[in-house]
C-alpha cells in the first residue's frame, strides 16, 4: 500500500491538473466542448486507479485532511464571482432560487 502525505497529494493533484490540461489541448474533442482540465485529469486518475487497483491490489491512498479547507476556498471564490448582472441574464428560475439560498442559509 501506498501512502501520500498531505504534501504528496497536493503534489499529485497539481500533475493531475497539468496531465488534463495537456490532454485538453491535445484532444480536439474537449476543447470543443470546453471540458474542464480538473475534470479529464481526474477522470483518468479515477480510472488509472481503479484499473491498478483492481488488477493489481495494491492500495494508494491519499492524505484528505486538507479537503475541507478546499472545498470553502473553491466554493468561496465561486460565490464571490456571483454577481447581480448575470443572475438576472440567468433568468427568472435562476434569480429567485439564488435569493431564497442567500437569505435563509
Amino acid at each position: 500500500m501506498l501512502s501520500l502525505s498531505i504534501e504528496q497529494s497536493l503534489l499529485a493533484c497539481c500533475l493531475v491538473l497539468v496531465v488534463g490540461r495537456l490532454l485538453t489541448n491535445k484532444v480536439g474533442v474537449l476543447s470543443r466542448y470546453s471540458i474542464p482540465d480538473p475534470i479529464v485529469g481526474g477522470l483518468l486518475f479515477a480510472i488509472v486507479a481503479f484499473f491498478i487497483t483492481d488488477w493489481s491490489g495494491f492500495q494508494l491512498a491519499l492524505d484528505t485532511s486538507i479537503k475541507p479547507t478546499l472545498l470553502l476556498l473553491f466554493f468561496s471564490c465561486i460565490g464571490l464571482t456571483a454577481n447581480l448582472k448575470l443572475l438576472v441574464a440567468g433568468g427568472g428560475r435562476v434569480l429567485p432560487r439564488f435569493c431564497w439560498r442567500w437569505c435563509h442559509s
